[in-house]
């Protein structure tokens, strides 16, 4: 059970303040009158700063070539098949603003890395894409909106990148050093660490949501159905062509494979809300369903995957 609840709490957390807001939107239509939402984004990426661990980067070097293709596969093939999957599925406003915004993200903090070590997929590798995409992303998430949306919205790149770096970047990095300078402390507190954040971004959706929750309730469920299944699609694509190249184009083993493909398939999904927060939730407010349900999508995917590699073994040569 205490297995379960780790591996799906952000997703329990999440489905709550869905169902929260549909249900009881008042307090939170009067708290989000109070300016915490800010607060609440970066207090967030203070404590993911906090976990994450950046020793194994000395094997940069060594990933350099995989470190590209899980560039150029989360941050260039995954917003060209969302455009794509959004033009098939002749999506427009929120939906369409959401599904993009959803593939412009880099991958989860923890989650990939959790994922690919079950999928028996290489830790180091899973670590060191997951610091490398996450800061690209940071530069590239203005530039890869403003094209993947072209003239329909209109995004000030400077801006964006600019409260990007205050909101996000900025409280990750005291986060790290506060996780470097002080280990006994943080580490007495790595329950706090690890669940505040699934805690502060329940609420900081609830609080989005709640005051939508008319436009909530008139939401046609067909439609949620539709972004379920690209995000599904979408997704399994970009695993399939992570691990495939990696495979087979540049000739890694199978343990390293595993962990490209899995981590730079997902996509974040505290960015994706503060982003959503800051440049879209007054003129696209339900856009940020859509990186909701690619989220709790390529969590329940990636679980079946991860079980199918477990009971695949890898060569001897790697498992050694």
């Amino acid at each position: 059970m205490r297995q379960w609840w780790g591996n799906n709490a952000l997703v329990v957390a999440v489905s709550g303040a869905i169902g929260l807001a549909f249900l009881l939107p008042a307090p939170g239509q009067w708290v989000a009158a109070f300016p915490v939402t800010t607060p609440m984004i970066m207090l967030i990426f203070v404590c993911q700063g906090i976990g994450v661990r950046t020793e194994e980067l000395r094997a940069l070097r060594a990933l350099l070539g995989l470190t590209c293709w899980g560039a150029l596969v989360a941050l260039v093939a995954a917003p060209s098949l969302c455009v794509l999957a959004a033009h098939v599925a002749g999506w427009q406003g929120d939906a369409r603003v959401g599904f993009i915004l959803a593939g412009c993200m880099g991958p989860t903090l923890v989650t990939g890395v959790v994922i690919a070590t079950q999928a028996n997929g290489q830790r180091t590798t899973a670590i060191v894409l997951t610091v490398v995409l996450s800061l690209l992303t940071v530069v590239t998430i203005p530039l890869t909106l403003r094209w993947a949306l072209g003239q329909s919205v209109a995004i000030d790149r400077g801006g964006l990148l600019l409260k990007l770096v205050v909101a996000i970047l900025l409280p990750a990095m005291a986060g790290h050093l506060l996780g470097v300078h002080c280990p006994a402390r943080t580490r007495r507190l790595a329950g706090v660490i690890k669940y505040l954040p699934v805690v502060l971004l329940g609420t900081l959706v609830y609080l989005s949501l709640a005051e939508q929750a008319e436009n909530l309730r008139e939401m046609r469920w067909r439609l949620a159905g539709q972004l379920l299944v690209a995000s599904l699609v979408v997704h399994y694509t970009l695993l399939a062509l992570a691990y495939g190249g990696a495979r087979w184009l540049l000739g890694a083993g199978e343990a390293r494979s595993r962990a490209v493909a899995i981590v730079t398939s997902q996509k974040t999904l505290p960015v994706s809300v503060a982003i959503w927060k800051i440049a879209f939730a007054v003129h696209f407010p339900l856009a940020i369903l859509a990186p909701i349900i690619f989220h709790m999508t390529q969590v329940y995917a990636d679980g079946l995957v991860a079980r199918w590699w477990q009971r695949r073994p890898l060569p001897p040569a790697e498992s050694a």
